[in-house]
């Protein structure tokens, strides 16, 4: 573990560290986690709640989050994935 300086933002390096962890490839972010929290909520109540949760002022903003179909796809490709990590 480095040291970490002053400049570095202590969130994401634990983020990465605990997805290093975790086995998370280096092409997933923190943000990507929010995006896909927002884009659930939205799914399975509205887009009212999930501007709510995500703390937007603006729905057009939590919108921008919402990833269309890509929940139903995601669920399917975690199904798939399982598979080869028994």
């Amino acid at each position: 573990m480095s040291p970490i300086s002053k400049r570095e933002n202590y969130y994401a390096h634990d983020f990465r560290e605990i997805a290093n962890a975790a086995g998370a490839p280096n092409s997933v972010w923190s943000m990507d986690a929010r995006a896909g929290a927002i884009t659930e909520v939205e799914e399975v109540t509205d887009i009212g709640m999930a501007q709510k949760m995500a703390g937007h002022k603006s729905a057009k903003t939590t919108q921008g989050y919402v990833s269309g179909d890509s929940v139903k796809n995601n669920r399917e490709v975690a199904k798939a994935r399982s598979k080869l990590h028994k």
